[in-house]
């Protein structure tokens, strides 16, 4: 019953620490959307996901200092065998 109460009282007090970024986001989508449908003449409707395309990287398309080291004989052993033996 303690513990409930106390529970309670802490949830309520609780101030997240960590700001994200997904809410900057949806404002710059809201924006664009916003700026986009005030500008145009024709009364088309822009979906927001037509606003945010942006390209794809593929793995093999990553520059050098960014790709994984490949893995040599010792560390494939040890990662078959499931670790230190």
């Amino acid at each position: 019953m303690v513990l409930v109460s106390m529970l309670r009282q802490t949830a309520a007090k609780r101030i997240p620490l960590i700001k994200f970024r997904r809410q900057r986001e949806e404002e710059v989508v809201a924006a664009r959307s916003g700026s986009l449908q005030s500008g145009d003449a024709k009364g088309k409707s822009s979906s927001p996901a037509a606003a945010i395309s942006l390209p794809t990287i593929e793995d093999w398309q990553l520059p050098n200092r960014y790709r994984r080291k490949p893995l040599d004989a010792f560390e494939i052993e040890y990662i078959n065998r499931g670790g230190p033996a």
